[in-house]
């Protein structure tokens, strides 16, 4: 990916170790390689070119060999490098891959890691749906590491791959996946290629582990289910305890045990722990397996995409899993209320009065606004562990959505946790945005017969994601960060290598944070 392997000199093709992943089901290499670009085998190479249309060495020999093709598809105006444009050229047997794609990077300016995940994920998809087996990545370096390089464009392409088709039996045989991804580079970056491509596969198992958990019908994937889920970490070290209903009443966890009555699904509450030497973080995440909005019902347009109300808590396990198969020298801990939000004969009722762990009451305003209900819970649960920081991660509001649609979370709390989730957010692309939790908002919360209320006085639609922050601030003391993924956790289509429905959105940014994480 560097100058010299532009220069394309020799014959002699070398390739790094062999990373072997799981994509749907079925195993699929991934390695770096360097040598002869003409000679590189693969059913499908994907080629990058700059808005500016200049050649770099590595188009000049592949347009020589290809007798000027290259030069006669960009001369014609088929093709000029624009971002997500894309161009076919048969090889006509003058190179080692069967056929060429071009693929439009955009301005060289803007050119960075995000840009070659996305361009890697287009590649990738692009051979599959040729139905190919092999594709060879040509995509120029970011200003970045060898080591970035490899992350970036494996992650693009592992998590570019990802399809929810568990359910489907009709042309099943058709769903034809790639079996190798090769990524082409300087013979020097080889061995740190290499290993980016290993961090990216564990990150990518852990990712589209979380899309699986997300996407699962509600009624095969019940609380139950999701502790299953948990208990499959204790492999990587991880300690796992899971609390049932009758525990759950019995620790005083007013908000889960309220809002689960209604379900004939018991709750669970889950504590997992990877136990490292070094700060104590405690990630919380929603985990509401279904959420019909209880006897506020939702409208059936609004409970069609329901099932993906667990997301934060998947989230979580997807950080956790990450944090222990790397070792992070961190204690962190994972709190997960999960429970379904049904109208049936025990639900709770709008004008009940809840009991959270913390002892604090919670007046039922709205039965929808169940999400900060059982956070509350965790939250105080998570505070008495007297962690260094607590970050929870929920799907709490729409009107997060309206006011950031599907590209980024909203985040609020403590300054410096809001900086570092910001950083990782960039680096990762899963952004936060910042909004204000002035005492103001907090006052809107307050409850006339209890200590808080679930939705602001007034209205009850104003600055809602707010209002949902505000509300969760009366549950901790100690350093503390709250993220609204309702938006980008679930993807109406989709979107370079997220895809339609779950998007397992805030695993890499929660690992990120920890892996950077200084007390």
């Amino acid at each position: 990916m560097r100058r010299d392997l532009y220069a394309a000199k020799g014959i002699i093709l070398s390739r790094g170790v062999v990373m072997r992943t799981i994509v749907n089901g079925k195993p699929i290499d991934i390695s770096a390689i360097t040598g002869n670009i003409k000679s590189v085998k693969a059913d499908l190479l994907v080629v990058g070119m700059f808005e500016d249309k200049r050649f770099e060495p590595l188009l000049r020999v592949l347009d020589r060999a290809l007798k000027g093709e290259i030069g006669k598809v960009v001369k014609a105006g088929e093709f000029t490098g624009e971002f997500g444009q894309s161009a076919g050229i048969s090889s006509l047997s003058a190179l080692g891959a069967r056929k060429l794609l071009l693929v439009g990077l955009g301005k060289r300016e803007r050119y960075n890691l995000e840009i070659l995940r996305r361009v890697a994920a287009y590649g990738a998809r692009a051979g599959r749906l040729l139905l190919m087996k092999s594709v060879a990545l040509a995509l120029p370096t970011p200003k970045a590491s060898a080591t970035e390089t490899g992350q970036a464009a494996a992650e693009g392409a592992l998590l570019g791959l990802y399809r929810f088709v568990q359910y489907k039996t009709v042309d099943k045989e058709k769903l034809k996946e790639l079996q190798h991804v090769t990524i082409i580079c300087n013979k020097n970056d080889v061995k740190e290629l290499t290993a980016g491509i290993g961090e990216a596969c564990k990150i990518a198992e852990a990712v589209n582990w979380v899309r699986d958990i997300v996407n699962m019908p509600a009624s095969e994937r019940p609380p139950k289910r999701v502790a299953a889920e948990a208990l499959t970490l204790r492999k990587f070290g991880v300690k796992v305890k899971v609390l049932g209903r009758n525990e759950i009443e019995k620790a005083g966890m007013g908000g889960l045990a309220g809002v689960s009555r209604g379900s004939a699904q018991e709750p669970q509450f889950i504590v997992a722990e990877w136990r490292g030497r070094g700060p104590t973080v405690a990630l919380v995440g929603k985990g509401v397996t279904f959420d019909s909005g209880g006897l506020d019902i939702k409208a059936r347009n609004s409970m069609t995409t329901m099932r993906g109300d667990v997301a934060g808590a998947a989230a979580v396990l997807g950080a956790l899993k990450l944090s222990a198969q790397a070792r992070l020298p961190l204690r962190v801990i994972a709190v997960l209320p999960v429970c379904e939000n049904m109208p049936g004969g025990k639900a709770y009722k709008p004008g009940d009065i809840l009991t959270a762990y913390n002892k604090k009451t919670m007046e039922i305003a709205d039965t929808d606004a169940e999400g900060r209900l059982i956070l509350a819970d965790a939250l105080s649960y998570a505070d008495k562990l007297r962690p260094t920081a607590i970050i929870d991660l929920a799907t709490l509001t729409g009107a997060c959505v309206v006011a950031l649609g599907y590209e980024a979370a909203g985040v609020m709390g403590d300054a410096k946790l809001v900086a570092k989730a910001k950083t990782s957010g960039e680096a990762t692309n899963e952004r936060v945005w910042e909004f204000p939790l002035w005492d103001e908002y907090k006052e809107k919360v307050k409850s006339d017969i209890a200590d808080v209320r679930n939705i602001p006085k007034g209205e009850g639609w104003e600055a809602g994601a707010i209002a949902g922050g505000a509300f969760l601030s009366n549950f901790v003391t100690k350093t503390w960060a709250h993220i609204d993924i309702a938006g980008p956790s679930w993807l109406p289509e989709d979107s370079f290598y997220a895809t339609k429905g779950a998007t397992g959105w805030g695993v890499r940014l929660l690992y990120a944070m920890l892996k950077k994480w200084k007390a």
